[in-house]
């Protein structure tokens, strides 16, 4: 997956959370800070390995890219990816900006 690519997902996914935070009432500096930036703890990011990379929000692992077969995963625990749950295998065809907010969705649904 190329870098412009994973900036466009981490964008989606930090937009549709910021509006979460807010729709919820969630505010206050302990949330964002003086100029309207999430802090780092609400803040989606990627750390890109060997084999996969991973999107974590603040400190906690969300979703895992496997390199090897362009699929996205939900992650059992941190580091290990949920082999049952694939989210999509192609993204050459995908605006990477909707399917990070469409990602953003599948964090919160347990059922995916």
């Amino acid at each position: 997956m190329e870098t412009e690519q994973i900036n466009q997902i981490l964008k989606g996914l930090n937009e549709v959370e910021k509006e979460r935070l807010i729709l919820n009432g969630y505010n206050n500096e302990c949330f964002f800070k003086e100029n309207g930036e999430q802090q780092e703890e609400y803040t989606f990011k990627a750390i890109d390995k060997k084999t996969y990379i991973y999107f974590d929000c603040g400190s906690s692992g969300v979703f895992m890219f496997d390199n090897r077969n362009n699929t996205f995963y939900g992650i059992k625990a941190y580091g290990v990816r949920n082999i049952l749950k694939p989210y999509i295998n192609e993204l050459l065809n995908i605006n990477p900006f909707e399917f990070g907010k469409w990602l953003h969705n599948k964090r919160w649904d347990y059922r995916r």
